[in-house]
């Protein structure tokens, strides 16, 4: 459960990290060959922060303000970014290079981030999910285990009240006795295989062959179980 919410915490770390980080701008390019003045203020008699080369690239922060004449040629003052440096450029002298493939490059840490995230985050929960679904499942089976064993032990208490608690110790340990029901070898060994059957008016003779112990598809020996009217009247090990 703790290296859950560890991952979880990781992924979701990159997550919003990532998200925070990715960018959604227009890159421009400088047009005149001479350069062009980044300046500090949206106004041509600002501060002139740095002179920005031809084919040069810089990245629009803010593009609020409104249209207007420079020069005699239409635009408007964006905010733009160009190294670490933030000033104002007139559209005007600016080509605009937008598209998906740009901003795919342009972010791919961050688009790279956002993928491990979203992967990690739902492998993340798959995996709880199916942690949780085994214990269930061990739990189901647990307790499945342990309704049998009530149930057997009922059966137990049952054949103490009415033959004895010999009887009821000697079927726990699965040792059969002679004169006991086939219901308590069936009980001791579940579905022996019938091997022989000799029936006459009075009397029913089954002869039942089990197998408990195999070890490499090898019987090592069998038990050897024969009833007569539903009592055992003989038992033996056959090596």
């Amino acid at each position: 459960m703790v290296a859950f919410y560890i991952k979880l915490v990781i992924f979701i770390g990159i997550g919003c990290y990532s998200i925070y980080n990715v960018r959604f701008p227009s890159y421009f390019y400088v047009k005149p060959g001479d350069g062009l003045n980044l300046r500090s203020e949206a106004n041509i008699n600002s501060t002139r922060l740095t002179t920005i080369k031809k084919g040069e690239e810089v990245s629009v922060t803010d593009n609020s303000l409104e249209e207007t004449q420079l020069n005699g040629l239409k635009g408007k003052w964006l905010k733009v970014k160009f190294n670490s440096q933030e000033g104002f450029i007139f559209s005007a002298y600016l080509d605009e290079e937008t598209g998906t493939w740009k901003f795919i490059w342009k972010n791919k840490l961050y688009l790279f981030g956002c993928i491990v995230f979203l992967f990690g985050f739902l492998s993340t929960i798959k995996s709880e999910n199916k942690r949780r679904e085994d214990l269930e499942k061990a739990a189901e089976r647990e307790e499945y285990i342990k309704d049998i064993a009530r149930a057997k032990e009922k059966i137990l208490q049952d054949y103490a009240k009415k033959y004895g608690e010999a009887v009821a110790e000697a079927i726990r340990r699965k040792e059969p006795k002679i004169g006991m029901n086939q219901g308590m070898i069936e009980f001791m060994f579940p579905v022996p295989d019938k091997i022989n059957v000799t029936e006459n008016a009075d009397v029913k003779i089954e002869e039942y062959c089990y197998d408990p112990y195999v070890y490499r598809n090898q019987t090592l020996h069998k038990r050897r179980f024969i009833f007569e009217n539903g009592i055992l009247k003989e038992y033996k090990i056959e090596e």
